[in-house]
């Protein structure tokens, strides 16, 4: 073999040696491309991370905002902010009512100038109202009245009315409660027979309560009959609330408390206990595990059910949530405690478990002002409606002061100016500022107690807007019970009727023993002529035009007929002055002021 010298070159070693620097060149620019692209996925991934973390950051910021402090837009703008209505999760029932943090209309309307200055144009005729009557006070008696004698009036004997206010929120919270949450938990003791005759005793019994609640309020009104008429509508108004309360409370829970299975939670109690023991025995046996699953999957089940999950409190209003009762101790003091709570919040919801959101502080400034605003109702409905009244009625029923058609008439149509602004003035007192001042005190989130009824071009959309608390109480306890009871499939129209039969009594109980005489003229033009119009669907600005002729023409006769009546029991006394029959019989008819000819 020739042997290669030192300074002779291989020429395999050469292209093994050019491989391999190939080799590794290729090697350190994958590293360094690999190292480039694992930079830019870093960067790319920093990046969309802060992007997807800012935009979230940004939507938890804004939704504190908007719980905060609503939206500065017109709820009108977005039709969803006035749904109040969603879609029941049982197929067949219908929409449940639903609530949501958002502020009254007027809340958001008086926040625009051109509106603003509507409320300030009502603010200075009052000014010029008051400066009248101190110059008329002035020039006629001597004296500055501003009519304060009628509120005192009005609103006379208030201790009477408040002893009488505490006795039905007494006999509301500390019998009615306590009874139910007596026979909801302790029937379960029993047989099935002896459970049925508990039942249907606890039905009579309720019945009783609800005859007893109305009548013994209605009778203190009777036999004291110098308790002002606005005195007597408080309590009139606050018995009636009451009672949509405790109804609302005794059908909402009732069939939690039917529908719980005694059987099974003796079996749940059994499993956990049986479970518990194993756990101590052998904590790594499968059955303790498969035992730990079933209790936890039973007690889930329960609790999605309703009858054993924790509620939340909530004011309309609205009305009562209670858990259904259960038979273990523990179980059974977080139940009163949520019954507790449940009796003196507003909710109404039908979902077992409700909640919703509510303001994290108190305005104080804002509850200070909606109360300032209800004195200013007060005041100014006082001065323009009652003086009104007084006015054309004040000496109906004297001897010498007949009343002919002509001077009806003229009096009926004058008063019905007064008559709708004293609509006006209720609505804006009630149902925005006393509403409004109690849910700031309450830190109640869904404060739409009314929608835009104004606008409205039907007397049905009217019904349904103008007081939603109310509306919505008749919509789930009466019309919703009702057509989903199969009545509403066969005749459409009877839950409809059923409704305005039910307001149509209440209203005309609350003016009854208000001004202690019964003259049914509210429930005849309510129940009667609002029924018909019910079904009359006028579209566009017509249809406005004629729900706001009826409304002023309605309130112009209502004021007239029961200033008449309310001013004939004090100009025309009888025998049977406080009897039950005098209660009854129009004095307006008997006392002879009508004169039907005109005299030559």
């Amino acid at each position: 073999m020739q042997k290669i010298g030192e300074d002779e070159k291989c020429p395999t070693c050469d292209r093994n040696y050019s491989s391999a620097t190939q080799v590794d060149t290729d090697l350190k620019e994958n590293h360094a491309n690999i190292f480039l692209g694992l930079q830019k996925l870093k960067s790319d991934f920093l990046g969309q991370m802060e992007h997807r973390l800012s935009a979230m950051i940004d939507d938890v910021m804004d939704n504190l905002h908007k719980t905060e402090y609503p939206e500065r837009v017109l709820m009108m703008s977005d039709p969803s902010m006035m749904r109040d209505k969603r879609k029941a999760t049982v197929p067949g029932k219908l929409p449940e009512k639903e609530f949501r943090s958002r502020p009254s209309l007027l809340t958001e309307m008086l926040e625009v100038p051109h509106i603003r200055t509507i409320h300030h144009i009502f603010i200075a005729v009052l000014c010029l109202v008051m400066l009248h009557t101190i110059l008329t006070d002035i020039i006629e008696t001597n004296t500055i009245d501003l009519g304060i004698q009628r509120l005192m009036d009005a609103f006379y004997k208030p201790l009477t009315t408040l002893r009488i206010l505490i006795s039905i929120e007494f006999f509301a919270l500390f019998l009615l409660f306590p009874s139910f949450y007596l026979w909801s938990t302790h029937r379960l003791n029993y047989n099935q027979e002896t459970r049925r005759m508990i039942d249907y005793g606890a039905v009579g019994l309720f019945a009783t309560f609800l005859v007893s609640f109305m009548y013994f309020p209605a009778r203190a009104l009777l036999q004291d009959r110098l308790i002002g008429p606005a005195s007597s509508c408080l309590v009139a108004m606050e018995q009636c609330r009451l009672l949509m309360k405790m109804w609302a409370f005794v059908r909402h829970n009732v069939p939690k408390a039917l529908m719980f299975d005694h059987k099974k939670e003796v079996t749940i109690r059994g499993i956990a206990e049986e479970g518990k023991v194993g756990e101590e025995k052998d904590d790594s046996s499968p059955s303790s595990g498969l035992l730990r699953k079933r209790v936890k999957t039973d007690e889930t089940s329960r609790t999605r059910s309703g009858l054993d999950a924790e509620g939340t409190t909530s004011p309309l209003n609205e009305n009562l949530h209670l858990s259904g009762p259960a038979l273990n101790g523990p179980s059974r003091k977080v139940m009163g405690k949520q019954a507790l709570d449940s009796w003196i919040s507003w909710d109404d919801k039908k979902s077992p478990c409700p909640s919703f959101s509510r303001s994290s502080t108190i305005r104080w400034n804002v509850v200070c002002w909606n109360f300032a605003q209800v004195f200013g109702c007060i005041f100014y409905a006082n001065m323009v409606v009652g003086k009104a009244c007084a006015l054309y009625f004040s000496k109906f029923g004297l001897p010498g002061h007949p009343m002919t058609p002509s001077m009806l008439c003229n009096a009926i149509f004058s008063l019905m100016l007064p008559g709708i602004l004293g609509l006006v003035f209720g609505f804006y007192l009630l149902l925005h500022s006393w509403h409004n001042a109690f849910a700031e005190m309450l830190r109640f989130g869904d404060r739409l107690f009314y929608k835009d009824w104004w606008n409205r071009s039907s007397f049905s959309d009217y019904y349904k807007t103008w007081n939603l608390i109310v509306h919505d109480w008749l919509y789930t306890y009466v019309f919703k019970d009702a057509w989903e009871s199969g009545l509403g499939r066969r005749y459409k129209v009877l839950p409809t009727t059923l409704v305005f039969l039910v307001s149509s009594v209440f209203h005309e109980y609350i003016l009854a023993f208000s001004l202690n005489f019964f003259l049914p003229v509210l429930f005849i033009l309510f129940g009667g002529f609002g029924f018909a119009l019910y079904f009359k669907n006028i579209e566009g600005s017509a249809g406005n035009v004629f729900m706001w002729v009826g409304l002023t023409a309605g309130t112009g006769i209502i004021v007239s007929t029961y200033s008449m009546e309310y001013f004939a029991r004090i100009n025309c006394p009888t025998e049977n002055e406080g009897s039950v029959l005098d209660f009854f019989i129009p004095r307006t008819l008997s006392c002879g002021a009508f004169q039907w000819s005109q005299a030559t």
